[in-house]
């Protein structure tokens, strides 16, 4: 996550924050480094890895299919990043 994102949502690294959106949610630990450019986060999971929840990142991607070719659309996905308050 990017620094000014975090501090923003007053998120430190190390955090545990909530990834959201309509379709679902997943609780990940913050990474804040600036690996990323600001207005985006990045997850790195095995597909299998899942949240305490019980879900996993599949849970914020939508199941629609590109125009072009039937392809897969879950490399980009719109969330709202917050701390997780259990």
């Amino acid at each position: 996550m990017h620094p000014g994102d975090a501090e923003a949502r007053h998120v430190r690294d190390g955090d545990r924050v909530r990834a959201f959106n309509t379709r679902g949610e997943i609780v990940l630990r913050a990474r804040v480094d600036g690996s990323v450019p600001a207005g985006v986060v990045a997850a790195r999971l095995d597909w299998a890895r899942l949240s305490p929840g019980g879900g996993n990142i599949n849970v914020l991607t939508s199941e629609k299919l590109t125009d072009m070719g039937n392809a897969a659309t879950f490399y980009s996905v719109c969330v709202e990043v917050e701390l997780f308050r259990a």
